[in-house]
């Protein structure tokens, strides 16, 4: 059975590069590169589903293009190694409620993103 629920998983990568950011200060640009290579991957996507007239499965090319372009990034300022071993164990003081906070108050406005992040505590 297939599902869109699996289409998450370059999500979470690119947050993953998104926190990886902000645990150095925004020194780094891994969210960029892992958000412009997810563009890239849908845009693919769109295109070769035009081209061949058929439904395409999105992740074939989201995928591979999301990982491309942030080891590139990574391999281009000598942190390949880094970016491979320990995306998942960055240490950062920054509260992930916050952050999910600050997104639904830039999606939803101020007020409704207040109540839901109410209705999670």
């Amino acid at each position: 059975m297939h599902d869109g629920s699996v289409q998450v998983i370059p999500g979470i990568f690119v947050a993953l590069m998104l926190r990886k950011d902000v645990s150095t200060g925004f020194r780094t640009s891994y969210f960029q590169s892992g958000f412009g290579g997810y563009m890239l991957g849908l845009a693919l996507t769109i295109v070769i589903m035009n081209i061949f007239e058929t439904a395409q499965p999105a992740l074939l090319y989201i995928v591979p293009a999301v990982l491309g372009c942030v080891f590139l990034h990574a391999s281009m300022r000598g942190e390949a190694k880094e970016v491979r071993n320990g995306i998942a164990r960055v240490h950062t003081h920054v509260c992930v409620w916050e952050l999910a906070a600050d997104c639904l108050q830039a999606r939803l406005g101020c007020c409704v993103a207040s109540c839901f992040i109410s209705v999670l505590y």
